[in-house]
């Protein structure tokens, strides 16, 4: 059948290297010069930092040139005109950039940090609800803002209730030290410096785990894969520099950013510099077939390579060894004929429902959209943003968006852990109807059995790492499925014991 999904995969590693040639496939020209862009100021850049200080770029031959950007209409800018190739960023700033056009490929995570939000010492906020109503200092479209919006989310606090003032950090900073903005939410090092300088302190439960992320253009990549994974594989030396060389590495990150050494040890600690191991293989020898209109879900200890298995099979991640052919051509990017649903919503906190449904179409298809929010019980919500919604409608707006291209494979990775009972179940039913009617062929990793055996036509249990598939049930249950039969209760207790015994899972 032409529209079988094949996966072959023969080794993941955990790591983007250079020992790992990305499909074999040479360079297709010879890259000679690479303009690295930065949102900003920021020590999370400190492998790429580190690199060039250290000259590490240039084994490469290649000449490398440094540009810092304030405002993602800039990186955008610079971006789609080819004045920059490689752009470190917060991922909200990375998603930000694409949405409004950049041709930007996300490879990898540079580093991990905290962000806050600062207030002045004498401050009368003491709580994020005292931000109502008071003016809030952030950079549109960066994690500053994304952050902001998060934090009055888990509040269940309306955003227009908080005035957010768009500023740059250097404009925000005199903004605040004047006394024209109550609060400041921005990233390290501006944090520790008003904090050392004895002009701020963080004000609690406002503080926000964001990931700083790698991008590449679009065209660059594809014609200089090598000399990316080159340059990846540097960039995740420096990072083991970094940890072995501390002390060293914060001095020459002061002189870099021209901060003082007080500032950046402060700052060190808000951040995490992860080291991917060379030598830690992800899944090894897997392969696997799903028929069209299969519902496949695939169980297995946590950390053993899940979601890893799903970014392959979506383009997102193609550092392996292997094929993934789904109607016979090759997968190495993401594509419309693919949908991709999370754990949790990632819905864009500043667009409406419709909006966030419409990401990622190229064409505003009214009607398509709208039929699906009626399809997931939403259509009276069209215009509400992400804080406006409840966990599972949040939920239901990701679903609407990872079907909005009707897509021939939908990949899910935990889509329902995070919801109640209810919520899970009635979604679950949801999901059943759309694809059935859509004819969508769909891939699922979960921890829940039950919720796999309700679902699926077809189990896979994963093994750990080096993962590989060592078990499989074929559901022979009524699609129409009682949760309460006893031939259901005695596949869920079939399979928890054999995982039990061969997995020591649970």
């Amino acid at each position: 059948m032409s529209n079988v999904l094949n996966v072959n995969i023969k080794r993941k590693m955990f790591k983007h290297s250079s020992d790992f040639p990305l499909k074999n496939q040479k360079d297709k020209v010879k890259l000679t010069r690479l303009t690295f862009g930065t949102a900003s100021k920021a020590v999370d850049y400190a492998p790429y930092y580190i690199a060039k200080v250290m000259n590490w770029f240039d084994k490469l031959g290649i000449e490398i040139e440094h540009k810092e950007f304030t405002t993602i209409t800039d990186l955008v800018d610079a971006i789609s005109k080819g004045k920059v190739d490689m752009v470190f960023g917060a991922d909200s700033a990375l998603i930000t950039a694409q949405q409004q056009g950049a041709s930007l490929k996300i490879i990898g995570i540079n580093s991990s940090l905290t962000q806050d939000i600062i207030v002045r010492k004498d401050s009368k906020i003491n709580k994020v609800d005292d931000l109502i109503g008071k003016k809030l200092a952030v950079l549109k479209g960066t994690s500053s803002h994304f952050g902001v919006l998060r934090v009055l989310e888990n509040r269940e606090i309306k955003q227009e209730k908080v005035r957010l003032v768009n500023l740059t950090p250097e404009d925000a900073k005199k903004q605040f030290e004047t006394k024209n903005v109550d609060a400041w939410a921005v990233w390290p090092p501006y944090i520790d410096e008003q904090i050392i300088n004895g002009n701020a302190r963080i004000l609690p439960r406002g503080e926000v785990y964001i990931a700083s992320m790698i991008g590449v253009r679009e065209e660059l990549f594809t014609q200089n894969k090598e000399t990316i994974l080159d340059i990846l594989g540097i960039l995740d030396n420096a990072k083991k520099w970094i940890k072995v060389n501390e002390s060293t590495a914060q001095k020459k990150i002061s002189s870099v950013l021209k901060i003082s050494i007080d500032i950046v040890k402060t700052s060190w600690k808000r951040h995490d510099f992860q080291i991917d191991t060379s030598n830690n293989v992800v899944i090894a020898d897997l392969s696997l077939d799903i028929r069209p209109n299969e519902f496949i879900t695939i169980l297995g200890p946590s950390g053993c390579g899940k979601t890893t298995l799903l970014k392959i099979i979506s383009g997102l991640d193609t550092d392996y060894r292997g094929s993934i052919l789904f109607k016979k051509k090759e997968i190495n990017k993401p594509t419309k004929e693919q949908g991709f649903m999370f754990q949790e919503h990632r819905l864009l906190p500043w667009l409406t429902v419709r909006e966030n449904v419409q990401f990622g179409i190229d064409t505003k298809d009214e009607k398509l959209v709208l039929d699906l929010l009626h399809l997931v019980g939403l259509e009276k919500f069209v215009n509400s943003y992400p804080n406006q919604l409840s966990g599972g409608m949040a939920q239901r707006v990701a679903l609407a968006r990872a079907l909005v291209n009707i897509p021939d494979l939908i990949l899910l990775d935990e889509p329902f852990s995070s919801l109640d009972v209810i919520t899970k179940r009635s979604l679950q039913n949801k999901l059943l109807e759309i694809t059935k009617k859509k004819k969508t062929t769909a891939l699922m990793v979960t921890h829940d059995i039950e919720e796999a055996v309700y679902l699926s036509d077809k189990i896979l249990i994963m093994s750990s790492r080096p993962a590989s598939i060592i078990k499989s049930y074929k559901i022979d249950l009524p699609k129409d499925r009682d949760r309460q039969s006893k031939e259901f209760s005695n596949i869920v207790s079939k399979i928890h014991e054999d995982l039990s015994n061969e997995l020591k899972l649970i």
